[in-house]
């Protein structure tokens, strides 16, 4: 972030200039040639979207819709964007006190789609789901409805058709 502006109506986020696009248009690109990231590429991007909503949650903000859009590249830098969803938590961080439905719902966790409290651990969950589509070039739960995929998302365990690391599959779940 290079700075913030505040008007009466708005917040503005000042950020630097990202020339790579984003995770979304990196993963097209990826499936146009039928490729997946490997472990270790994953493992990178996951690393600078760790470090990303670690700093975030020991400041008191969740993002609340982390998600490959909302990913800019530079080099070999991931930087999360758009906080339009963010929330600011005025007490311990790692509290659990919201029940606002944001985000998108394929990236959302199970609390947030099920319309129950959730923690700044919502952001973790995301990347977790990012982590999955990076590997597999699919989300880890098809659904037809919002419902269907709340169900799914909360009691069924993620399948691993191709095979991966058991490191891989422990960060994973």
């Amino acid at each position: 972030m290079k700075g913030i502006y505040k008007t009466s109506h708005n917040v503005y986020v000042i950020m630097e200039y990202c020339p790579d696009g984003d995770l979304q248009g990196l993963l097209k690109k990826k499936k146009k040639k039928k490729k997946t990231f490997n472990e270790g590429e994953a493992m990178s991007v996951l690393n600078c979207l760790l470090e990303g909503v670690a700093y975030l949650a020991e400041n008191g903000i969740w993002h609340r819709d982390v998600k490959p859009s909302n990913i800019l590249i530079k080099g070999d830098k991931y930087k999360i964007c758009d906080y339009g969803f963010t929330t600011i938590v005025e007490c311990d961080p790692t509290s659990v006190r919201d029940f606002t439905k944001v985000g998108t719902p394929l990236y959302c966790c199970p609390q947030i789609l099920q319309g129950v409290s959730y923690s700044s651990k919502c952001d973790v969950f995301s990347i977790g789901v990012i982590l999955y589509q990076m590997l597999f070039q699919r989300f880890p739960w098809k659904a037809q409805s919002l419902s269907e995929l709340a169900e799914k998302v909360a009691s069924q365990k993620i399948k691993y058709k191709d095979k991966i690391s058991e490191e891989m599959k422990y960060i994973l779940k």
